[in-house]
């Protein structure tokens, strides 16, 4: 097995963000969807979706870093858990962001 670009001090930044851009136009616009199907109209509404959306998304990656509900032993499950939830932090880390930033901007 070839080491991976992270392990070797390199980050591959194009490759990231082919990773990562489809996955947050994804949960931007599906919270955006679903803001509109609900009803829910204003900035302070959207940015709260996003934020509960992105505490959702972070908690089922960290929930499957870990190993559900039996913690790995072997060093390896235990490396791919931990990839995992870096995942999970890379992926939910802007809607986060935003999502406070607009209840921020926009408090009634």
């Amino acid at each position: 097995m070839q080491p991976s670009r992270i392990t070797q001090g390199r980050v591959n930044w194009q490759r990231l963000l082919r990773r990562v851009l489809p996955l947050e136009v994804l949960i931007f616009g599906g919270v955006g969807a679903l803001c509109w199907l609900f009803g829910w109209r204003s900035l302070y509404d959207y940015g709260s979706a996003l934020l509960l959306a992105g505490v959702i998304i972070f908690g089922f990656g960290s929930f499957g870093g870990v190993g559900g509900r039996r913690m790995p032993s072997h060093p390896h499950r235990v490396r791919q858990g931990l990839v995992l939830m870096a995942w999970a932090a890379i992926i939910t880390l802007p809607p986060i962001i935003v999502g406070i930033m607009l209840q921020i901007a926009n408090a009634p």
